[in-house]
């Protein structure tokens, strides 16, 4: 600890630095943080580092860094994936965990929610709101202080742990905490939607940063799955609308960036509409023709009604009880619809019933494998950012929900802690 630095040399530094990481010490660590600076303050001005051997040096130092990357500078494991099925009974909820690796029993324990804790729940919720909206006014009347992001940050993470204390039991908690699983599918009720599951936090994390997160909804609703045939690349059809309104300039260039992403990097047929180029009834007409459905644009989330929650095109709306109709038996594998409050459902759970349904379970209802969209109101050019990650990320190959992940992570920026779009 006395030391500036261990050695003259990378190779060598590189050996402590690695024993530091292996004990669990963090970057936040002032003898790591003086490490990191030592590492990137003798790098060359062409890359390399080369106080004894270009190469040695060199391939130690990437190493020393990587160690304390968030996502890996190359990724090859297959996904390791466990579940948590979580199910309303008898006015009890039953939660249980499958591990990547399960064994023959899948451990299972039975709490209780009381309405006054659901309420308590559904503050992550209003949270999120009142601060995005916040965040959209200072845009256009600044400023909106540091000491209020810090604050809601801090609000976060506190009813992040109040809700994992709440949702998932003790015993599930530690077998969870030992799991070497690095995506979690997340096996839900569907009368159990509208609590915060993405935000719950373990006390280190929030789970959707922690994993490649993703719901399944357990329902007793008829549903058919859709037949679909394995396609290449060359056959997967995209399609992208953007700014269909007219009003939106970040959306624009989201859809001209994903549509020469998806195009360019994968090979994937890619159909465009940006401004007014497309019409209500030929999005409708189009939808069973394309694998990957991406919409950037206006939505509204009726209350009372989530059925009647619309997309907005220039000549009209589209509610979500219409699209149902047009792609039921032949629907899109992934539809991303990135606009303000698309994933929104009905809230009120005495009211709750699952044949009312929202734009995001309208989609899964009608066969969509993957549908990802917005719980709250987001600033356009973040989303956009977020949108264009996401993208990058799975034509890099990884799946849906490990990109995602990185996508959050990725924005995610600690300098601007009142963006909560991720």
């Amino acid at each position: 600890e006395s030391r500036p630095i261990w050695t003259a040399a990378a190779w060598s530094n590189y050996y402590p630095f690695r024993a530091l990481l292996d004990c669990g010490v963090t970057v936040s660590d002032p003898l790591v943080v003086r490490a990191l600076h030592w590492f990137l303050n003798s790098q060359d001005k062409d890359g390399k580092w080369a106080q004894v051997s270009r190469v040695h040096d060199t391939a130690m130092a990437v190493l020393a860094l990587a160690g304390l990357l968030v996502t890996p500078l190359i990724d090859v494991a297959m996904p390791r994936t466990g579940a948590l099925n979580i199910f309303k009974e008898n006015g009890t909820v039953r939660v249980s965990f499958r591990d990547s690796n399960p064994g023959a029993i899948s451990p299972t324990e039975r709490i209780k929610i009381s309405d006054e804790v659901r309420r308590d729940l559904s503050k992550n919720q209003q949270l999120l709101v009142g601060s995005m909206r916040k965040l959209r006014a200072a845009q256009a009347f600044p400023p909106y202080s540091t000491e209020s992001a810090t604050a809601v940050g801090t609000e976060l993470v506190k009813n992040g742990r109040y809700a994992f204390g709440h949702l998932i039991p003790r015993r599930i908690q530690a077998l969870l905490s030992r799991s070497n699983a690095d995506h979690l599918r997340l096996e839900i009720d569907e009368r159990l939607i509208d609590l915060p599951w993405e935000l719950l936090h373990d006390g280190n994390e929030f789970l959707a940063l922690r994993y490649a997160l993703g719901r399944l909804l357990l329902s007793d609703q008829e549903f058919t799955p859709p037949q679909r045939s394995a396609r290449s690349a060359s056959d997967t059809r995209v399609l992208v609308v953007a700014d269909p309104t007219n009003d939106l300039p970040a959306a624009r260039i989201e859809g001209r960036t994903v549509a020469s992403l998806l195009r360019d990097r994968s090979g994937l047929r890619v159909d465009e509409y940006t401004t007014e180029g497309i019409s209500k009834k030929d999005f409708l007409l189009s939808l069973r023709s394309y694998d990957i459905v991406h919409f950037a644009g206006h939505a509204s989330h009726n209350v009372e009604t989530p059925d009647e929650s619309c997309l907005v095109f220039a000549d009209g709306e589209i509610q979500a009880f219409e699209i149902a109709r047009f792609i039921q038996g032949r629907s899109p594998a992934l539809v991303f619809l990135n606009a303000c409050w698309s994933a929104e459902e009905l809230r009120d759970a005495r009211a709750f019933s699952p044949m009312v349904r929202g734009l995001g379970r309208t989609f899964l209802y009608a066969g969509v494998s993957a549908f990802i969209g917005y719980l709250i109101p987001v600033p356009d050019e973040s989303a956009t950012a977020f949108a264009v990650s996401l993208y990058e990320k799975i034509v890099q190959g990884h799946t849906i929900g490990e990109s995602l992940r990185r996508a959050r992570i990725t924005c995610r920026d600690p300098r601007n802690a009142r963006d909560l779009t991720w």
